[in-house]
């Protein structure tokens, strides 16, 4: 495999798993602000295509801007895996909390929880996402790599009996 090769089977497959990851945050987030009964409204399951635009534009965004502004001199390990899993991670939360903050607070409502408590929720939420989605984004690069492997061994072998 050449260069240019590799370089277009790793973006490939940072693209899939923006996409897996994209697509599992944005049915927990949905399901997170379901209530208490089972979904069943036709509503609903616009609530969850929402979510999931909200999460794959926050992810693919992160990615297209790394991908074009992210100049780093490293050869062998480019972390642009992991910084698409947190970026998309957390920018995804803390676009889906903004309603739920401004009509917290801007409600007046009494059982409303104090910002300290909400915004530890918030960040535990975020850490424990975040882990989730890095391994998630870990065994797709993971299986790219295996891959990616696989094909330049039969490159070799392809030469090789030629």
């Amino acid at each position: 495999m050449t260069k240019e090769q590799i370089e277009a089977s790793r973006r490939h497959f940072e693209i899939a798993g923006a996409v897996a990851c994209s697509l599992c945050l944005g049915y927990a987030l949905w399901l997170l602000r379901q209530p208490s009964v089972p979904p069943g409204g036709f509503y609903d399951h616009l609530y969850l295509l929402l979510y999931i635009l909200l999460t794959s534009s926050c992810y693919l965004g992160v990615f297209f801007l790394l991908d074009r502004y992210c100049i780093l001199p490293l050869q062998r390990f480019r972390p642009n895996w992991v910084l698409i899993a947190l970026g998309g991670t957390w920018l995804s939360i803390i676009i889906s909390i903004i309603p739920t903050i401004i009509f917290a607070r801007g409600g007046g409502r009494d059982d409303a929880l104090p910002p300290a408590v909400y915004g530890g929720i918030i960040a535990g939420a975020m850490c424990i996402f975040g882990i989730f989605m890095l391994g998630l984004m870990a065994v797709i690069w993971f299986i790219g790599f295996m891959i990616r492997l696989v094909r330049k061994e039969i490159g070799r072998n392809r030469v090789a009996l030629d």
